[in-house]
């Protein structure tokens, strides 16, 4: 019992916020293979829906697909339980190059723990197709403004924290005429762990429970047995003139009556024996 409570309490620990909890992934993908409207900020948007998961999300990536187009004009974001990141904001624009970069369709893994930011990553010759794993963007700013020396603030560590569960929402945009793109295909990975509120009432709840059965396990034991009523398992002084009281065995390391402890000595086997007056007996 005491191992049970050390180990639920562990669990409590462990699901708290800041336990230490196993992780898993949960992977998605979805076929698109739809233009995106060429120059018109109304764009593209697709959904991935997450459902029956009841965890927390711990990290996320993100993978994209285009087909043809002008890598530079794109915009695209992520969107979950009203939380954004900027995926693409016109990659490559800067002061120099205000058409961004060059290089046409993507095959990308979006990751906040990758080396280099996409913005400056894929500059490319048109032509080319973009492809490896970079950062998001992650720059708040309007389109015709952004450079590559703009802020970055939405990342993907902002879904931390959100329940997994609900409508993944991709947007994706070409705000520049001239080149047409397709999205082919996206898709998520998203790392969670069980939603800790929930699994730290559970057990919780069941320590109470537990410790009230342990108190109620060690009052019962006392009643049947109290350790000063068995001294060693010998008939004490007063039950030797009333055999009928004799109580049930206990080994003799258990006696914890010390002015009983030379009375049980003498009783064990082996050793000089004596009766109430102090005459000695015969040995068994």
């Amino acid at each position: 019992m005491k191992f049970l409570l050390i180990f639920l309490s562990a669990c409590v620990l462990g699901f708290a916020p800041g336990g230490a909890t196993a992780a898993t992934m949960l992977s998605f993908g979805k076929p698109v293979n739809i233009e995106v409207p060429d120059n018109n900020a109304n764009g593209l948007a697709s959904v991935i829906a997450v459902a029956g998961s009841g965890q927390t999300v711990t990290a996320v990536e993100v993978l994209l697909q285009t087909r043809n187009g002008w890598n530079g004009d794109m915009y695209a974001y992520l969107e979950h339980n009203g939380v954004l990141c900027v995926l693409l904001n016109r990659p490559g624009r800067s002061s120099a190059k205000p058409a961004g970069a060059a290089s046409s369709g993507m095959q990308l893994r979006f990751a906040d723990a990758a080396p280099a930011d996409i913005h400056n990553a894929i500059a490319g010759t048109f032509g080319t197709l973009a492809s490896g794993i970079y950062q998001p963007d992650a720059r708040a700013i309007d389109p015709d403004l952004v450079t590559d020396t703009s802020p970055r603030s939405l990342y993907l560590s902002g879904f931390t924290g959100q329940l997994a569960d609900g409508e993944w929402t991709l947007f994706v945009a070409d705000l520049a005429s001239g080149d047409v793109a397709t999205l082919d295909n996206w898709g998520l990975s998203v790392t969670v762990v069980p939603e800790p509120a929930s699994a730290a009432l559970l057990l919780g709840a069941a320590l109470p429970l537990l410790l009230r059965r342990r108190r109620c396990q060690a009052t019962a034991e006392a009643a049947v047995a109290p350790v000063s009523a068995i001294p060693c398992g010998r008939p004490t002084p007063a039950s030797m003139y009333h055999p009928g009281r004799q109580r049930p065995h206990r080994p003799i390391h258990e006696c914890r009556v010390p002015r009983l402890s030379l009375w049980c000595r003498l009783r064990q086997p082996g050793r000089p024996r004596f009766d109430l007056a102090g005459h000695h007996r015969t040995t068994r």
